[in-house]
């Protein structure tokens, strides 16, 4: 049997398992000196990206360079420091009945953060968010 033919043709849009999270995230303001930051929370992350709320459309964009990137400081929940700045581009805008959410891919990531965060991901196992079912 060869299961769902987007995964045999690797066209999911998320290749890595998510979790869960409630957790602020630092993003860099350009060009400000002292390095200012304001925050968004995290609603999940993966080893490839993670998907932020609040703010809106200008906030955002406000935040980002002109090839859509941005630096952030991300905090995962029981970690008592920041992990590494990593660079994050944005892949999606959406203004939901909630809040306004957005997905980012990181574009800049240590393998030593990467790896936190996939240990972070192991240990949570519980709280990995299910891929949305396509409607026939």
């Amino acid at each position: 049997m060869l299961g769902d033919w987007s995964d045999w043709f690797s066209l999911r849009r998320r290749q890595a398992p998510r979790v869960a999270l409630n957790c602020l995230v630092d993003i860099e303001v350009p060009e400000s000196d002292p390095t200012h930051y304001t925050g968004l929370t995290a609603v999940d992350v993966s080893t490839q990206g993670m998907r932020l709320e609040g703010g809106d459309d200008q906030h955002i964009r406000s935040l980002i360079s002109d090839r859509d990137r941005a630096w952030v400081r991300l905090r995962l929940p029981g970690m008592r420091t920041n992990l590494p700045r990593v660079q994050v581009e944005l892949r999606w805008s959406a203004d939901t009945e909630k809040k306004y959410q957005t997905g980012w891919k990181f574009s800049q990531i240590n393998s030593a953060t990467s790896k936190l965060i996939s240990e972070y991901i192991e240990d949570h196992s519980e709280d990995i968010l299910e891929e949305p079912k396509e409607i026939d």
